[in-house]
């Protein structure tokens, strides 16, 4: 087994909390009074809390420590929290977890002192950049109190009124709440089951089924469900699948509908105000002939369900290239897409293709423009139009009209005119975007391919010295074609030797040779046909050639000394990433984040180390990790958390870390932007020429 040697860059962050600086209390303070502000949760978050500060009575908070008291619901149907504050604090800020189930915190911006009175109200809008909303009380939260006033005696008076006007026995609160749920992956019946209610009952899993209610405007249909006002949690299933637990952001009439996170390879349910409830809805429960006035909006919504699509679409994938599961990811132009990036799943038919490759077919209420059909991962075709009824072959990426006029190559790998024993290499291409890695395309007879013993082995450089590395051809991709064996390489690699060879009890090829630099000069020397490619390809050979630097390998042969790029080309520019400074809450004397370090192979890895007086006996403790379990191993005095292969286009994603009450959020760009700031001129050129890669990656979009 290879012993690999970790290569990082060798500072430690040294992270302190940001705090407000101390006010000075004046003469003027003394009249200061507690006062009630209030906050309305219209971006849904969860976990609401909110931080104070510079007041001279004890309403000051440390971050996350501001609880808040939920009083109501807005006249917009949102949530409404109150905080009680000082009337001479300085500032206030309220915040939450974000609803799109990346567990993130998000926050008000600062709110100063004029905006800071009692019965004011804030709300979220967006206005290039998160902006917070100042109101009275009045025009938000009306069954909450009236506008602020300066007499104390009359204030008095008018929350004793309120009490009386909010007496149960004369405006009972609603129990129940209808949730409408968007069935954008075209489950046969919905469920919704919900839990921690005092008030109504309780289902038994999976829940209860949904009530069909029309269609949404994306065309799919809409189902809705009665549930307890004061439920905990929620969560909807169908064709057993589950959305993950729904914690918080619900109100009347909310929707829902499924989106697929690859990150977390996670299912998750998000909300939108979808705008179907209308209250005059509500009118006909209080007349007195329920009957004659409850077929009205049936009526009504008939003839709404006549206008929208109704007609379903479908799509089929002749998975010639090996996805295992497809993923369909269509959208329109101006127009929300069938969910994030991978899109939906597709479903295995029992169609034969002429080739023998599996057949699968994607659903949907709405006539897209464009799908792009993939592997959720690297694998992926051009954007494609949509074409309902049609076969798209990956091969050629080629509609058809029907299975069978699909034209099988003859020439094509496992054709029966291919001689036994064949194995040919017949080119390269090289990875962008996600590691850095050459791809070998083989052409394999029948029994080479089928013999288990058939594998690339790989020769590869590493600091001066070399290592084995074996693929079977189990592991190998078919595209239809080819069989694909992939080679990583570390990134002061690129310009290293790296040794190949086919064996196999069936045949065995000679020995090839080749680098990453070979095929990047084979593009950067072709600006007409790899257009797209000449940026992220120069900031790779870049990276490389700064990587060789600090490192001190085979610096005679640097990455980007090629006569296709000028003196310009090679230099390195240091971009801002002061917003992707890393956040610590929680240090304490004995536990804290002791620092990170940054490990640059074929993908990068970052590394955590805390410092746990509480846990010096253990080898390992857990943490979460935008939540999930990983364990951190002690290391001497820390203990050592790894957040590995993080892929280039990604250094810039944040990742929430959790230990006991210590919470890090921090992204490989945040190293970057500390190193920013070292003196060591190698290490702040082999950051730099690193985060403007993944920038590049990111713009080239070929993962």
């Amino acid at each position: 087994m290879k012993r690999k040697i970790s290569l990082f860059l060798a500072i430690l962050m040294l992270v302190s909390l940001m705090c407000t600086a101390p006010v000075t209390v004046g003469a003027e303070d003394t009249e200061a009074q507690e006062i009630s502000v209030y906050f309305e949760n219209n971006w849904l978050w969860a976990d609401v809390f909110y931080h104070s500060w510079g007041s001279s009575l004890d309403t000051n908070t440390n971050w996350g420590s501001g609880q808040v008291e939920k009083v109501g619901t807005s006249v917009n149907g949102y949530e409404v929290y109150r905080a009680v504050v000082g009337s001479d604090a300085m500032g206030v800020i309220f915040a939450g977890i974000k609803n799109d189930g990346t567990g993130q915190e998000d926050q008000t911006p600062n709110i100063e002192e004029a905006d800071i009175f009692d019965g004011a109200c804030y709300s979220m809008v967006w206005d290039d950049g998160n902006a917070t909303v100042v109101s009275n009380i009045n025009d938000i939260c009306p069954d909450m109190g009236d506008a602020p006033v300066t007499d104390p005696e009359e204030e008095t008076t008018v929350a004793e009124t309120e009490t009386v006007e909010t007496d149960p026995t004369e405006a009972p609160l609603t129990e129940t709440i209808t949730i409408y749920f968007e069935n954008n992956w075209l489950w046969e019946v919905p469920m919704i089951y919900w839990y921690g209610n005092e008030t109504g009952d309780q289902p038994q899993w999976p829940g209860i089924e949904m009530t069909a209610a029309g269609k949404t405007d994306n065309g799919y249909d809409r189902y809705a469900a009665e549930v307890p006002v004061d439920v905990l949690g929620i969560v909807f299933s169908g064709n057993e699948e589950q959305s993950e637990d729904v914690l918080a952001g619900w109100f009347d009439g909310v929707c829902y509908y499924m989106l697929w996170d690859e990150e977390s390879q996670s299912k998750f349910a998000v909300a939108y105000d979808n705008g179907f409830v209308d209250p005059e809805e509500t009118v006909p429960e209080e007349t007195t002939e329920p009957t004659e006035e409850t077929e009205i909006p049936e009526e009504t919504e008939d003839s709404t369900e006549g206008e929208l699509p109704s007609e379903t679409y479908t799509v089929y994938y002749v998975d010639s290239g090996n996805f295992f599961m497809p993923y369909a990811y269509a959208w329109s132009d101006g127009k929300r897409p069938n969910g994030d990036w991978p899109g939906e799943p597709m479903v295995l038919t029992d169609i034969v293709s002429p080739d023998g490759s599996p057949v699968y077919s994607y659903t949907t209420h709405t006539l897209y423009e464009y799908i792009v059909f993939s592997d959720g991962s690297d694998l992926q075709t051009e954007d494609l139009q949509f074409m309902p009824d049609k076969y798209l072959w990956w091969s050629d990426e080629v509609w058809y009209d029907n299975v069978n006029d699909i034209q099988v190559d003859d020439d094509g790998p496992g054709a029966d005119d291919i001689p036994w024993g064949t194995a040919v290499l017949e080119g390269y291409t090289i990875s962008l975007g996600g590691n850095i890695a050459i791809n070998y395309f083989y052409t394999l007879a029948v029994d080479v391919a089928e013999s288990p013993d058939t594998r690339v082995v790989f020769t590869v450089p590493d600091s001066g010295s070399y290592y084995t590395l074996e693929v079977p051809v189990s592991q190998a991709r078919y595209d239809g074609t080819y069989y694909i064996f992939t080679c990583n390489v570390d990134a002061k690699e690129m310009t290293s030797v790296v040794k190949s060879q086919l064996v196999s009890s069936v045949t065995t090829t000679q020995v090839d040779e080749y680098t990453i630099k070979e095929y990047a000069v084979t593009m950067l020397s072709d600006p007409i046909a790899f257009e797209a490619e000449q940026s992220v390809v120069k900031a790779m050979l870049n990276y490389g050639a700064a990587a060789q630097i600090y490192f001190d390998y085979n610096t005679d042969n640097l990455a980007n000394d090629t006569e296709y790029m000028t003196d310009a080309d090679k230099e390195i520019t240091e971009r801002d990433l002061t917003a992707y400074e890393v956040s610590v809450t929680g240090n304490t004397d004995s536990d804290y984040f002791y620092g990170a370090t940054l490990c640059l192979e074929s993908e990068t890895s970052l590394k955590l180390y805390f410092a746990l007086a509480d846990a010096q006996d253990e080898e390992s403790v857990e943490m979460l990790v935008d939540g999930s379990l990983v364990n951190a191993v002690k290391n001497g005095n820390v203990y050592e958390l790894v957040i590995e292969n993080i892929p280039a286009h990604l250094l810039g994603e944040a990742y929430v870390v959790q230990t006991g009450d210590i919470r890090v959020e921090i992204s490989a760009f945040s190293y970057i932007c500390l190193a920013q700031q070292d003196g060591n001129l190698a290490l702040r050129n082999v950051s730099n020429a690193l985060a403007e890669y993944s920038v590049c990656a990111n713009a080239y979009g070929a993962y």
